[in-house]
């Protein structure tokens, strides 16, 4: 019996520390970096980058680099006056992550001069 209880408080612990190892690797926090373009591949300087679960914010470098803190399963939007706003899920990994942006076009009704 005392051999019986040990075994189990052994496998609940194993089971436990196993579990944390997990949540500890899902949540660890990294960044997400790489660089926006356009269509054209032309850099996209000042485009903003926003993780919705830390709000934390930055914007492009003029070459279009970005960077930005993140763990995996957050929500991040990158966005620029005149193109498509571009969401994603964060997947940490350490590679470059390089976004192409779409221009968005608009019809413009009136004109006033």
């Amino acid at each position: 019996m005392n051999a019986l209880v040990k075994l189990q408080r052994i496998c609940c612990c194993a089971t436990v520390l196993s579990l944390c190892q997990y949540y500890a690797s899902a949540q660890s926090p990294g960044t997400i970096k790489g660089k926006i373009s356009d269509e054209n591949g032309n850099a996209i300087p000042s485009a903003s980058i926003y993780n919705k679960n830390s709000k934390q914010s930055n914007i492009s470098a003029t070459t279009g680099q970005y960077a930005i803190p993140a763990q995996n399963g957050d929500s991040i939007i990158i966005q620029m006056i005149g193109y498509d706003r571009y969401g994603f899920v964060a997947r940490v990994s350490g590679q470059p992550l390089n976004i192409t942006l779409h221009s968005r076009t608009q019809n413009l009704k009136d004109v006033v001069v």
